[in-house]
């Protein structure tokens, strides 16, 4: 599968500048404006500890073979260095990990990372990534780390919210500064973002997407994000996408983030 596709569904939160809304109906003379909220990012520090869950599922035919992958980890991870608000050095250790590739009747597992821990920093733009106990990693280990954690050295995509008062049911159109903070690519098609709700603890997004790819693959995403309110850090994400033209099938993913006291 190709790198790009399991960041189709992270509609997370882009950058500056501020995404644009859609245009509401006015407000009566007797009816109040709706409370508009905004929020402050507060990105990750050394010595933050988190556990994650993730599962990615993708159904899709290429070339007229049928592709079916599956991914599925549990792991806990650790900030070891940060740089201009972006984590930059983690530990990652893997409590469980499966990966599998069944093309057409030809299934493939991948390698299991689960049990061990991995030191991965970001060096000259590309991933350093080390076992914690010494052993050497092959290429298939190697592209499995490297490929979930993407993020290292990006600042968190939530830090776009900042920049819009969010009103409750407005969608928000994600322009092409944005986008590229929320893709890691430039601008290829549409992205919006809803406030859905919000409590003391959390608020909810309805992200949804609309892109396409120089390679003929064109993708329709929504997806369900809740964040911490005081930080702004990622909780649980869901989304679904469908692929058509030279990629035809679907994509599903969920995962969740709980944030760990220090020890």
């Amino acid at each position: 599968m190709r790198a790009a596709v399991p960041v189709l569904l992270l509609i997370g939160c882009g950058g500056a500048p501020a995404p644009t809304a859609s245009p509401a109906s006015p407000a009566s003379a007797t009816t109040a404006a709706p409370a508009r909220l905004r929020l402050t990012a507060v990105p990750r520090a050394v010595g933050d500890r988190f556990d994650e869950t993730s599962y990615d599922h993708y159904d899709v035919m290429v070339d007229g073979v049928h592709i079916v992958e599956l991914q599925e980890f549990r792991c806990s991870r650790e900030v070891r260095a940060v740089a201009d608000g972006a984590v930059t050095e983690q530990l990652t250790s893997y409590h469980h990990f499966h990966v599998e590739q069944r093309r057409d009747d030809r299934l493939a597992i991948g390698p299991d990372l689960s049990g061990h821990t991995y030191r991965v920093a970001v060096a000259g733009g590309e991933l350093a990534i080390t076992r914690d106990d010494g052993a050497a990693l092959d290429p298939a280990e190697h592209e499995q780390v490297a490929r979930d954690h993407g993020d290292l050295g990006h600042p968190m995509a939530s830090t776009a919210l900042e920049a819009t008062a969010w009103e409750p049911g407005v969608e928000v159109a994600l322009d092409a500064a944005a986008q590229r903070r929320f893709f890691g690519e430039e601008a290829s098609g549409t992205a919006t973002m809803t406030l859905t709700a919000a409590s003391a603890d959390t608020v909810t997004f309805a992200g949804g997407n609309h892109r396409r790819f120089g390679d003929g693959v064109e993708v329709i995403a929504t997806g369900t994000f809740v964040y911490d309110r005081a930080t702004l850090r990622l909780r649980h994400r869901e989304g679904t996408a469908t692929l058509t033209g030279a990629w035809v099938g679907r994509a599903e993913r969920r995962g969740d983030i709980v944030d760990l006291p220090p020890p």
